[in-house]
């Protein structure tokens, strides 16, 4: 406040007066918005730029401390407006902007003395992002379940990119419930090792979750679900169902090498599944990275003797879902074979048939393989020894002298048999010793006196060979040996024969020829 005091001159004559009163000078202070008011920003919902907004958060900012009861605030869609203050904005806390951006007027007015000021600010509306809904975010049950139990991890971050459209500064979030994506509260911790799992009741497979964009630039979100979901592996026959798969080692016998059919057991492994297919390998590693497949199990060779193990990839054709399964495959030796000798037996005035017990040969047959591991049978044609078919029956008449028999070793616990043996069955003319059958008496005198009176005690040597003649009765000495034996047994053992000149221990005696 200032007191202003008033003189009043004549200019023509100088004279002057001054005023009874003084005029009081009172300057007061005009309502000022500021001249930076930060803008209104808000996030689209629409994405047509146009949204509603709440003017009077920035009342705290326009009057920026003055006193609020002595100015009045006012809105306005244009400068000549504020300016005046007609045709204020009605509807303050929801108004809807008509431009994107949009100005809006500020006037302070005081009425008391009519004084005002008239500021700006600005409605920014950003546009939301506008996330990609998702394809549905498929994973097998994990490898070695049968049957699954329809839970397994997820990198739920896998979907960013399609979510995103590969907009580096769009952030995806994850969450559970639509409500905690709204309010954007409780998202999943590490969406990198989510498990599927039941929310307020709902199942666990497939499972819809929340993904929520924000725009890092702008704040503004969007919102899509993602459904996941835990496919079903193959459901194969158990690896301790298939048997294994076992074969003689015939070809090239002793390598411990044979080709295999490694599709033998398909119908089996496959479980009677429909739409799967069974992929052969030789390690568990390439079956489950699904590399360097047998090209032809069909034809397969092993590569190991004498087991191999070998890993069956069981692969849903719709999916790719897989389940592994192994077997064995075996090559069992065959049984040991040695040369066999003849069989010849003698017959007197002999029709070259004869009855053999070809029994007999089934040690020699097996050079000391346990009888009890290995079965011996013979057979008249290799073909049937091969097939072991038509075994012959002790005793065997012969059907042609000499002929030839065929032997098959089989192992009993593998079932492997070789037909590599033969021997020959032969019947021969007999010899006979004395076939007139007239007693023959070889007496000499004794070379010494007799004193005791007891002639069994007598002794002289004899030269048996001078019995040759009537032992072999006109049988063509070049075609046979003779030999002498004490005893029946040692005759029949043809064991012990007796020296060319030979004493007699008792008199008589009988000489076995």
């Amino acid at each position: 406040t200032q007191m202003i005091y008033v003189r009043s001159e004549n200019t023509i004559t100088g004279c002057y007066s001054l005023t009874q009163n003084t005029l009081e000078l009172n300057v007061i202070a005009a309502p000022e918005v500021p001249t930076a008011i930060d803008p209104i920003v808000l996030c689209d919902t629409d994405n047509n730029g146009i949204t509603q907004f709440d003017l009077t958060v920035k009342e705290s900012d326009i009057y920026n401390g003055q006193n609020t009861s002595a100015v009045e605030l006012s809105y306005h869609v244009s400068a000549a407006d504020a300016a005046t203050g007609a045709n204020p904005i009605i509807n303050t806390t929801s108004y809807t902007n008509t431009s994107n951006p949009q100005t809006i007027y500020v006037r302070l007015y005081n009425p008391t003395v009519g004084c005002e000021d008239v500021g700006t600010f600005d409605l920014e509306v950003n546009l939301p992002p506008v996330a990609v809904q998702p394809t549905q975010l498929s994973l097998c049950d994990d490898l070695g379940e049968m049957p699954g139990d329809e839970f397994t991890v997820f990198d739920l971050t896998q979907k960013d990119d399609e979510i995103t459209g590969n907009n580096g500064s769009w952030l995806v979030s994850y969450y559970e419930t639509s409500a905690d994506a709204q309010a954007q509260t409780n998202a999943i911790a590490d969406p990198t090792q989510y498990t599927n799992t039941s929310v307020n009741g709902l199942d666990a497979n497939p499972q819809t979750l929340y993904a929520v964009v924000t725009d890092s630039n702008t704040g503004c979100t969007d919102m899509v679900t993602l459904t996941i979901r835990v496919l079903p592996n193959p459901t194969p026959t158990l690896s301790e169902n298939i048997p294994d798969l076992e074969l003689c080692d015939d070809f090239n016998t002793g390598d411990g090498v044979e080709v295999f059919d490694l599709t033998a057991n398909e119908i089996l492994i496959l479980n009677g599944e429909a739409g799967v297919t069974a992929s052969y390998y030789e390690t568990q590693l390439d079956a489950n990275n699904g590399t360097n497949a047998i090209p032809d199990p069909t034809q397969y060779t092993n590569i190991e003797t004498p087991s191999q193990e070998i890993y069956v990839r069981v692969t849903r054709n719709s999916t790719g879902c897989y389940s592994l399964v192994d077997f064995t495959i075996r090559v069992h030796p065959l049984p040991e074979v040695v040369a066999v000798t003849d069989m010849i037996q003698c017959e007197l005035f002999t029709d070259g048939i004869d009855s053999f017990d070809l029994t007999t040969k089934d040690d020699e047959v097996l050079n000391g393989q346990d009888p009890n591991q290995f079965v011996v049978s013979y057979h008249s044609s290799l073909a049937d020894a091969e097939a072991g078919t038509n075994g012959l029956v002790s005793s065997y008449t012969n059907t042609s002298n000499p002929q030839q028999i065929f032997v098959s070793i089989t192992n009993v616990d593998t079932g492997c048999s070789i037909s590599t043996q033969s021997f020959y069955i032969e019947v021969h003319e007999a010899a006979q010793a004395n076939p007139d059958t007239v007693p023959i008496v070889y007496e000499i005198c004794d070379d010494e006196m007799e004193l005791d009176g007891d002639p069994t005690n007598d002794s002289a040597q004899f030269d048996l060979t001078t019995m040759d003649t009537e032992v072999l009765d006109a049988q063509n000495p070049a075609n046979y040996n003779v030999t002498y034996y004490e005893t029946q047994e040692d005759a029949d053992l043809k064991v012990n024969p007796l020296p060319t000149l030979y004493e007699n221990t008792v008199n008589p005696q009988i000489i076995y020829a």
